[in-house]
């Protein structure tokens, strides 16, 4: 049985989690901010929050890899 870790990523909401195709980060939608939150596999300490006008309630497929290959 493995541990089960939590992270405070944010206190609004959060709807969508995925990893890259290397499975070294978590991307994290912050659907209400309008922020993905890029964290790192192994250590959980946020690596990137991309935040834009482009980006309004973030949710879907973030991973290239895995929308072209249509894995779930």
């Amino acid at each position: 049985t493995g541990k089960i870790t939590y992270i405070n990523v944010s206190p609004k909401r959060i709807v969508h989690f995925e990893y890259n195709a290397a499975g070294n980060e978590v991307w994290i939608s912050g659907w209400l901010e309008g922020a993905i939150y890029i964290y790192d596999d192994k250590t959980l300490k946020l690596i990137k929050k991309i935040t834009g006008d482009w980006v309004k309630t973030p949710t879907g497929k973030f991973n290239v890899t895995n929308t072209s290959k249509d894995i779930y």
